[in-house]
This record gives structure tokens, C-alpha cells and sequence, in this order.
């Protein structure tokens, strides 16, 4: 999870994660930095629930 507007985010490094690794979730949240829970709780916290949603259908969380 990066914040799109972060100085760390750079659109090489999120597609060198999704081929790295492409059945783990990798993704922006618009309007954050680096910070990302602090500039954007509630989309932090949407994604987050999202994330750990997938992993239990998948049944990696029991």
C-alpha cells in the first residue's frame, strides 16, 4: 500500500511488486502520503478490511 501523493511512491516500484509477487495485494490510496492512515484514515482502514476480507475467503486467516 502506497499514498499516491508520497515522495516514496513511484509507479516502477508498485509494478516491480505485482510481478514480484502478483498474488499479494499491491495498490495506491489517492490523496496520501507517506503517512497514509494518518492523511487518510477511513480509506486506510476500507482497504485494510478489504485486504483481510480476501485473505479470510481465501481461508488464510482460519
Amino acid at each position: 500500500m502506497f499514498g499516491l501523493e508520497s515522495k516514496d511512491y513511484e509507479p516502477e516500484k508498485l509494478d516491480f511488486l505485482r510481478r514480484l509477487a502478483p498474488e499479494k495485494p499491491a495498490f495506491t490510496i489517492p490523496g496520501a502520503q507517506h503517512h497514509i492512515m494518518l492523511d487518510q484514515p477511513q480509506a486506510f482502514a476500507t482497504a485494510v478490511g478489504a485486504v483481510m476480507a480476501q485473505w479470510y475467503a481465501e481461508g488464510a486467516l482460519g
